[in-house]
């Protein structure tokens, strides 16, 4: 198991695009990340269309995983089973979350796949342990992905001619 995981997001910044768009894949490098970057682009290219790509700033999200605990933030992704809260990822706060759900997504996909356990995206929830407060049964024991960073690979690039050029 690796200590990081790493994905691609892009956010656009168009009129009628969904708030984030990417392709579900982890990679175990930055580097390796970086240099799929294109790929991934050119498959949300064909999905999302032109416009949508060109207008997004794209994101090289990283996460400490596996073997991890939760940094400050109030926000979590986790599951509710039987009473039992099980925070799994986090912590963000109010703005930021909604920006990692697909990494966190595909995160938690795979590890079910792994263990061979059923698994449906809409089994993940977003929790605010403080609405828990008083509840004896939170169990920290599955936390396995605590965000590190965002970093801004491709910012687009808008040009406005106001003059002729020739």
């Amino acid at each position: 198991m690796h200590a990081e995981a790493h994905y691609l997001i892009g956010i656009p910044d168009c009129n009628g695009a969904p708030p984030s768009i990417s392709v579900p894949r982890i990679y175990d490098t930055a580097a390796d990340a970086e240099a799929d970057l294109g790929v991934i682009m050119m498959l949300c290219r064909l999905n999302h269309g032109d416009m949508v790509v060109e207008s997004s700033s794209w994101y090289l999200q990283s996460a400490s995983v596996y073997r991890t605990a939760p940094t400050n933030g109030a926000e979590f992704y986790g599951y509710i089973l039987d009473g039992v809260v099980y925070p799994v990822a986090g912590a963000w706060d109010e703005r930021r979350i909604a920006l990692w759900e697909p990494f966190v997504g595909e995160f938690e996909r795979q590890h079910a796949r792994d263990a061979r356990m059923p698994w449906s995206s809409s089994m993940l929830k977003k929790l605010r342990l403080c609405e828990f407060a008083g509840v004896e049964d939170i169990e920290m024991g599955y936390f396995r992905f605590a965000p590190l960073h965002s970093q801004l690979l491709v910012r687009p690039l808008n040009l406005y001619v106001t003059e002729s050029l020739f």
